[in-house]
């Protein structure tokens, strides 16, 4: 499960990034102008999944148009334990074996 929020979050921020004329983005931040949903239990949106993911990883939803922007800091956002999120401190307690990576830090506040 922990795969797919992380995988509808990144989804998320690459929609967010791209131009205003794409379709995704346009789907992302459209609306219908008529018609209903039904009464029963309705379908979820890409919308209520993407509020429900946030939720469950305790994301501020007001502000995450901005946050998405930063790329890096997205992802450090969603994978909090990633390789690519570890500071300076952390770097020196890896392993040798994982020295040769090429890491990418992020510390900085959202």
């Amino acid at each position: 499960k922990s795969i797919l929020i992380k995988m509808n979050l990144r989804w998320l921020g690459h929609v967010e990034r791209m131009d205003h004329n794409r379709l995704p983005r346009q789907l992302l931040y459209s609306q219908l102008k008529e018609g209903k949903r039904n009464q029963e239990r309705p379908e979820l949106r890409f919308k209520d999944t993407v509020k429900r993911n946030m939720k469950k990883l305790d994301m501020n939803r007001a502000n995450w148009q901005k946050n998405a922007r930063n790329r890096d800091g997205w992802i450090c956002l969603i994978r909090p334990k990633s390789t690519d999120c570890y500071d300076d401190d952390d770097k020196m307690s890896m392993s040798k074996a994982s020295h040769t990576k090429e890491y990418h830090f992020c510390n900085q506040e959202l």
